[in-house]
């Protein structure tokens, strides 16, 4: 029997001012003064202070206020043994332990970010100690495998994950019909808990040349961290939340030597994840408006191939060509509970793309110039969506490196 143990401490102090494009911080006490005023939705460049005030012309980028700190801490014990039952069978089962407080403080002036307030001021001080939160949980794992032949291994696995809690934005008792009011302190959201259930083969065939896997698997969502953003009468609404959730799926891997100098690999994947209908913690009135909604970034169908040959040319080096392709189906890249958002902007429809490598290598390996080609065929993917504004991922980039070792 073979066996490990370890203990595991994590500790950070994190603090930083909300960056609040355009806002103006008049001071002083008189009437009009005091407060920090934002612009408009629309009008970055452009404050709402009163006629005559120090903010009802001038404008300028500030990172006001201590905005938000934040300290975690987490410490763990963990252990693992793994146990021979039969000559090919053997049981592995480990466990882990861990504690986590969170705690820091916010400054609710700075709730404004994105000028929803509309020009509104929101009144200084209104800084807040957070209360401190304390956790913890146990994760576990339990795996099997059965050495069928020396070529093939069965496996299957049960475990369970955690990460950590923490606060979010604000609450909903705190926004008006402008958006946020000053005075709200943020509510903590729960850790996020999975359970995952896997069964997989893995073969090595034809003397090494042909390599086969594949497994099934099933992710259990106790709790699923997603931030909710929602622009509505109320304003703006952003926080933390954790929904349950279910994901599944299987996927397929092969790699074949054609020859000594070629080689061809592909990969299958088919996912289907949905957030349930569930209340989740913290406030939320609108009950079950994620369900039955994709994970983000989570196409149901991903199909990759690669192919390499290499040039052998002896005393003058190697020269490996390579090229690949991917083609994904259809995919969120923001989580929306509006349908009509869903049905456009938050989508990444279904593309193809893929790169292209032609790389030289010296004989000794302390030289190598690679050229490559990525995004082949130009094509717009979107990495993200949020606040109106859709981010692409690089166009098509091409370029050369040159490498020595000395």
């Amino acid at each position: 029997m073979a066996w490990d143990v370890g203990y595991y401490h994590y500790n950070i102090n994190s603090s930083g001012p909300n960056d609040i494009a355009g806002a103006c911080y008049s001071p002083g006490t008189a009437a009009g003064e005091g407060v920090v005023y934002s612009p408009a939705p629309g009008y970055s460049n452009q404050a709402a202070g009163p006629p005559g005030g120090p903010c009802s012309t001038v404008t300028y980028p500030s990172d006001f206020g201590p905005g938000q700190t934040n300290t975690t801490r987490v410490d763990s014990v963990f252990g693992q043994a793994v146990v021979p039952l039969m000559a090919n069978l053997k049981l592995t089962l480990g466990g882990r332990e861990s504690w986590v407080t969170t705690g820091g403080s916010y400054d609710a002036n700075a709730d404004n970010t994105f000028g929803y307030n509309g020009g509104m001021p929101l009144t200084m001080p209104a800084i807040f100690q957070l209360a401190t939160v304390h956790t913890s949980y146990f994760d576990f794992k339990a795996s099997l495998e059965d050495k069928l032949t020396p070529e093939t291994l069965l496996y299957a696995t049960i475990a369970s994950g955690h990460r950590e809690g923490g606060y979010s934005f604000g609450t909903a008792a705190g926004e008006g019909p402008n958006g946020y009011v000053a005075g709200t302190a943020p509510t903590p959201y729960d850790p996020e808990h999975m359970i995952d259930y896997e069964a997989g083969i893995k073969n090595t065939l034809l003397g090494g040349r042909l390599l086969l896997n594949a497994d099934v698997y099933y992710y259990d969502y106790k709790s699923y961290q997603l931030v909710y953003v929602v622009f509505g009468p109320a304003g703006l609404q952003a926080d933390f939340r954790t929904y349950p959730a279910r994901e599944y799926g299987a996927e397929a891997y092969a790699a074949f030597a054609l020859t000594r100098n070629d080689k061809v690999t592909a990969s299958l994947v088919y996912l289907n994840s949905r957030l349930k209908c569930g209340t989740p913690d913290g406030v939320d009135t609108t009950g079950c408006a994620y369900s039955g909604e994709a994970f983000t970034f989570s196409p149901h169908l991903t199909f990759k191939a690669e192919y390499s040959h290499d040039f052998d040319l002896g005393a003058n080096g190697k020269v490996t060509a390579k090229g690949d392709f991917r083609i994904l189906s259809q995919q969120l890249v923001d989580a929306n509970d509006d349908a009509a958002a869903v049905a456009s902007t938050d989508i990444m429809p279904g593309y193809t793309t893929g790169d292209l490598y032609l790389g030289w290598t010296s004989a000794d390996k302390k030289y190598s110039l690679n050229g490559y080609v990525k995004n082949v065929n130009d094509k717009m993917i979107k990495s993200s969506f949020f606040f109106g504004y859709a981010q692409i991922q690089a166009p098509r980039t091409y370029g050369l490196t040159l490498k020595a070792s000395f």
